[in-house]
């Protein structure tokens, strides 16, 4: 199914979101590699999130619900 993954962060520079193909039962650390292989560039530290929570990377994305790549933050 394809999928929107908005993007956040310095991940934005690459445009405001991105279209995927993912296969039902796609976890989140796939979807991260595939969205670093569209991207044309690494994603590392990055997460995905949904509309209701930060997906650990074995978590099965969910069909429905909006999804978000949000990049590593540091700050003190």
């Amino acid at each position: 199914m394809t999928r929107v993954i908005e993007l956040y962060g310095r991940l934005k520079e690459s445009g405001e979101r991105v279209e995927l193909e993912l296969p039902a039962g796609t976890t989140a650390a796939a979807a991260l590699q595939l969205l670093g292989q569209k991207l044309g560039r690494g994603v590392e530290g990055a997460v995905l999130a949904s509309e209701s929570a930060v997906l650990g990377a074995d978590e099965v994305i969910p069909e429905s619900q909006r999804l978000a790549a949000l990049p590593p933050v540091c700050g003190g």
